[in-house]
């Protein structure tokens, strides 16, 4: 039985779901999805060149000068369309009182621990070859992993705290890194998944479109 998924919703579906149950469900319905998933993403009209995006330098308080284009999607504040979002994921406002809180936009997604959300495809070129966004844990050892949805990439872990802080900058990973050597652009999505303690996570952006 798989986890009804959804592309986006503010509360569970059909009563409460305890976070242990539902990371199980969450990560049994992503794992009978998974391999389809990324056939599909590799097998992805590939463009010759990715398509022009407003650029921000949304991390540049905290030393990252870095130009950044927003994941279709990634601030949370509309629909979620193409993203993989289980129904124990919730869309919760932030309160501009919050600690940390330094961006324009009033809604984030917060995992319970075990759940996990996916992005839909978004095109990478060489020169876009990392993903950050903005994250704070609700509970002490709180972590999130990142996981890039091409090749074999294990994933990069990291840790939360009670703040909103920029994450670790996520790399794309070798298996990108040498199929880009061969293809202009290449589709991927990247996979979210709350590893440990109860985390909310906000503007999800890949860095850049275009350096200077």
């Amino acid at each position: 039985m798989h986890a009804r998924l959804n592309r986006f919703t503010s509360r569970p579906a059909g009563g409460r779901i305890s976070p242990t149950r539902a990371g199980i469900l969450a990560a049994i319905a992503l794992s009978g999805l998974s391999a389809g998933l990324a056939a599909g993403v590799a097998q992805a009209a590939t463009p010759a060149t990715c398509p022009a995006a407003p650029l921000s330098t949304p991390f540049a308080a905290w030393g990252d000068n870095n130009s950044y284009s927003l994941v279709p999607g990634g601030n949370f504040e509309g629909p979620l369309s193409g993203w993989i979002v289980p129904t124990v994921v919730r869309r919760v406002a932030v309160s501009k009182t919050e600690p940390g809180y330094a961006r324009v936009g009033a809604w984030s997604l917060e995992l319970p621990a075990g759940a996990v959300v996916q992005t839909p495809p978004v095109c990478v070129s060489s020169t876009e070859n990392t993903f950050r966004f903005f994250a704070r844990g609700l509970s002490t050892g709180a972590t999130v992993t990142a996981q890039v949805i091409y090749g074999s990439d294990p994933g990069q872990k990291s840790s939360l705290t009670g703040t909103w802080e920029p994450s670790s900058i996520f790399h794309t990973g070798p298996a990108l890194s040498q199929a880009l050597q061969t293809k202009g652009t290449v589709m991927v999505a990247l996979r979210i998944t709350a590893t440990s303690g109860t985390a909310r996570i906000d503007d999800l952006y890949q860095d850049p479109r275009m350096k200077k």
